[in-house]
């Protein structure tokens, strides 16, 4: 499969590889981190929430906004398919756009920074 297409991936090295680890979850299973661990992954939290570090998903609410729900599986439903329906390039540019942010979260060592 050659490089050349619109959706190519991009050739990514395993020898520096960092675990994202939403920390914010308290069910976060002890084994799974152990797991994790013996893998010889690097352990990176999660930023805490932050609009300038990580936009909210103001595309949900747009889509939520004004719907009223029977059930919260009626919920997780619509937001699923709504999900689906986005496309890649929104996603390519999501993970673009954290990448970016955690290059210059690393590149001042954690201190405060604005956009």
């Amino acid at each position: 499969m050659g490089a050349e297409g619109p959706h190519a991936r991009m050739a990514i090295s395993l020898e520096i590889f960092f675990f994202l680890d939403d920390n914010a979850r308290p069910h976060t299973a002890r084994d799974t981190k152990e797991h994790i661990r013996r893998l010889g992954c690097q352990r990176l939290d999660h930023l805490a929430y932050s609009p300038i570090i990580l936009p909210p998903f103001s595309c949900i609410e747009a889509a939520l906004l004004g719907r009223q729900f029977r059930s919260n599986e009626e919920v997780r439903w619509v937001v699923k398919n709504f999900l689906r329906s986005l496309g890649i390039d929104f996603y390519q540019e999501g993970f673009l756009k954290l990448i970016s942010q955690y290059d210059k979260c690393i590149n001042v060592r954690g201190e405060y920074m604005e956009k």
